[in-house]
């Protein structure tokens, strides 16, 4: 029975060990997207107008990708502040007490509470 209870610390500290999967978020998976579509459009345009000698594609495909890309990354980079607002009052916070506690209040006020 001992036996078998070394084993399975064993197993739970190998898993402990192992670093969990991180997901991608979506927000990034979109805005990735949007620019390989924006770069892929823009090298297809630029090849079409070598080829044919016609420079009426860059009247209105080039700026609506370019468009479209800027607004995803206004969106991105609006939802990144976003999160961030959320995450560095956390980390501040389990920097000065040297636990992994948020505190508001005591981070809020500048003075410690213990």
């Amino acid at each position: 029975m001992g036996r078998a209870n070394q084993k399975a610390r064993k197993q739970i500290a190998r898993r402990s060990l192992k670093k969990p999967k991180k997901k991608i978020e979506f927000s990034k998976l979109i805005f990735a997207g949007v620019s390989i579509a924006t770069t892929a459009v823009v090298v297809f345009a630029c090849r079409m107008i070598y080829v044919t000698g016609d420079l009426s594609p860059l009247t209105y495909l080039i700026p609506s990708v370019f468009a479209e890309l800027a607004t995803a990354t206004g969106f991105y980079y609006r939802k990144a502040q976003k999160e961030n607002e959320i995450k560095i009052p956390h980390y501040l916070a389990q920097d000065q007490t040297g636990q992994d506690v948020y505190r508001p209040q005591s981070y809020d006020s500048g003075t410690s509470t213990e």
